[in-house]
This record gives C-alpha cells, sequence and structure tokens, in this order.
C-alpha cells in the first residue's frame, strides 16, 4: 500500500511473470507486519481474503510482499542499517508463509522484498 510501487510491481514484476490480468491482488499497510498474529485485524482479513479468492478463482499460489522504507515498520530510519531493515522483514514474511500454509494446505506461498532505490527504481528480491 504505497503508490511509490504501484508502477513498479505493475512492470517490474506482474507483467514479467505474466500475471497481469491473471491476480488478485491484496493491498494490506504494512504487508507481513503482524500477519502471524492470529488476534490481529490485520490476520484475519488476510485469512478472509484469500478463502474468498481459492472460493471464486481457484487460486493456488500467494506472493507476499513486503518492501523498504515501509512507514508501518517505521521507515528505513527505524533500523540502524539496511541489514537489519532486511532481517525483520525476512522474519515477518516466513512467520506469514507459516501461517498461510498451515491454514491453507497445499497453497504456494512465495515472499519478496521489494527494495527502494534512491533513483526510484525497485529491486524484487525472493526472501
Amino acid at each position: 500500500m504505497d503508490f511509490r510501487l504501484e508502477k513498479g510491481i505493475h512492470y517490474g514484476f506482474l507483467e514479467p511473470q505474466g500475471l497481469c490480468g491473471d491476480a488478485d491482488i491484496l493491498s494490506i499497510a504494512g504487508a507481513a507486519k503482524d500477519l502471524a498474529d492470529a488476534n490481529s485485524a490485520k490476520h484475519v482479513m488476510l485469512m478472509e481474503h484469500v478463502a474468498l479468492s481459492q472460493k471464486l478463482h481457484k487460486t493456488s499460489r500467494v506472493i507476499l510482499m513486503n518492501h523498504t522504507d515501509c512507514s508501518a515498520y517505521g521507515g528505513s530510519a527505524a533500523f540502524p542499517d539496511v541489514q537489519s531493515e532486511r532481517r525483520v522483514h525476512e522474519k515477518d514474511l516466513k512467520e506469514a508463509e507459516v501461517v498461510l500454509r498451515k491454514a491453507f494446505p497445499g497453497l504456494h506461498v512465495e515472499s519478496y522484498l521489494a527494495v527502494l532505490q534512491e533513483n526510484g527504481d525497485i529491486d524484487f528480491q525472493r526472501v
């Protein structure tokens, strides 16, 4: 949920994978942050949306994506260095993967970190 990602996700991630026009896109502020907390509203919402997507569109693959300099995490300034920021995002994404796989056996779950570059480019890195 960040306008800085809109074109990059479409043209730099979805289109090259042939997913344009073939993906349900759910944008949640903070992405994987707190998704492992079963009591969080975000967790409940994600589970409902994945279940609905599976029911309506036979969804078999979910791609989770966090991005650097995310305001829900306090932005990049909240971390002492880029490695620390990456570790937090990776931890949250991996925890969210476990939650989704447990709730939806057989679901293929992938995680990516969208690394925002100073020049505005985005580097999509598999986690």
